[in-house]
């Protein structure tokens, strides 16, 4: 689903075997906490206590990925402002209690401690892939509960973090249905890799690798760069001298400086690239797009609308804080936390953590801003997001309110 300076956590590096030690602390630190007072804001079923229920977010407003947390502080605002207009959650006003990281993961641990300190019901967004390594665990260590979009594959289990839950799919679900469209419908041969150096490319590498095994597709090259590189063309031509006939970007920085180095060589190619395109880096695609795609959620067959309510709560967006790119695509993972939460608490009629967490575990097949998007929880599966909805989209135009468009035959 960043940072100021470079962050490089590989798989099997020690900052995240770091990570993991933590989280596999955790049922220690509850079985010793058991007795102590908890820092949520209710821990009994004895109801919500007078007063707004406040939710937290830890958003990336400024440093490198500032466009990004911008955008969804934004959206989260508007669609907190028009869920208190119907009602709030059991009658309760909601009120956003935001945090800025700062793109830094220094920042996102104290960000983490304020949000805990105030007393948060639970979070909706803890930071980026490269934040949230400091800000989930103490999050976690203090129960509270954190719906929101995280793709990455170890917290479905739910036995990293039990209070953690995602609604977009999972890494290893997608890079599957990426491979394969690689192979089949782009027709590509010679793969070339190019990535940034942060966690959220190598989460998406690890889960890549054994899709492109499983689809025989074979890697002439794998290049990376630091995702505050103003240049890359070293890397791109490494690629192209390398005979690559199609390449995948995995990054979160420095995607437009890669479409930009691309046009700078003359190389006509066909890539895939993470939906973040939409917001970083869209504009520099120029004739790359006829050739350019993205894995998605949320997408229209050409011609076709969003569902009704979701176009409804997309137009309101787009009338306070304007079109921005993909409105419809980003409405859903970022409203659904909210319902889900509203379901939550209202079902259990208080703010206990661990009842919150165990109504989120009973969804089974539920929609809520949307249909199709119907989620399925369980103890152990803690990612919802319905696979048959993940597709493949072009990148060379997008559809009624923003929202991307099917490439055809992908769906």
């Amino acid at each position: 689903m960043l940072g100021s300076s470079v962050y490089r956590y590989p798989q099997n590096s020690p900052a995240q075997r770091r990570r993991l030690s933590l989280f596999a602390l955790l049922p220690l630190v509850g079985a010793i906490m058991a007795g102590c007072t908890s820092n949520s804001p209710a821990t009994s079923l004895g109801g919500i206590p007078p007063g707004p229920i406040t939710l937290g977010a830890i958003y990336s407003l400024s440093g490198t990925y500032a466009a990004v947390g911008d955008s969804q502080e934004k959206t989260e605002k508007i669609l907190i402002q028009q869920l208190n207009e119907n009602g709030g959650i059991a009658g309760h006003k909601v009120v956003l209690d935001v945090k800025n990281d700062q793109s830094d993961p220094a920042i996102a641990a104290s960000a983490a401690e304020e949000l805990v300190a105030d007393r948060v019901a639970a979070v909706v967004y803890d930071g980026t892939t490269a934040t949230d390594v400091e800000s989930r665990p103490i999050l976690a260590k203090a129960h509270i509960p954190i719906v929101m979009v995280d793709p990455s594959d170890q917290w479905n289990s739910g036995k990293l973090d039990p209070y953690f839950f995602s609604t977009y799919p999972l890494n290893k679900d997608t890079m599957t249905v990426v491979a394969r469209f690689m192979q089949k419908q782009m027709g590509v041969r010679r793969l070339g890799i190019i990535h940034d150096t942060t966690p959220f490319a190598d989460d998406l590498l690890a889960d890549l690798t054994p899709a492109l095994s499983a689809e025989g597709l074979s890697v002439v090259k794998d290049v990376a760069y630091d995702p505050t590189a103003v240049d890359v063309t070293t890397q791109v031509t490494q690629l192209k001298d390398a005979g690559a006939d199609g390449i995948i970007v995995l990054a979160e920085g420095g995607i437009g400086t890669v479409y930009n180095d691309i046009k700078a060589l003359g190389w006509h190619v066909s890539l895939v690239a993470p939906p973040i395109t939409y917001l970083i880096g869209f504009s520099s695609l120029g004739y790359l797009a006829a050739s350019a795609y993205t894995y998605c959620t949320v997408a229209l067959k050409p011609g076709d609308t969003l569902p009704a309510h979701l176009s409804e709560v997309t137009q309101t967006v787009a009338a306070q804080a304007g079109t921005g790119a993909v409105l419809g695509g980003n409405l859903l993972t970022e409203a659904d936390p909210l319902y889900i939460l509203k379901y939550a608490i209202e079902s259990t009629r208080g703010l206990n953590p661990d009842q919150i967490v165990k109504a989120i575990e009973g969804i089974h097949d539920r929609s809520f801003i949307a249909a199709p998007y119907a989620y399925t929880f369980g103890p152990s599966q803690h990612d919802g997001y319905p696979q048959s909805e993940i597709h493949m989209c072009t990148l060379s135009k997008v559809g009624a309110l923003e929202t991307p468009v099917l490439v055809p035959n992908s769906a």
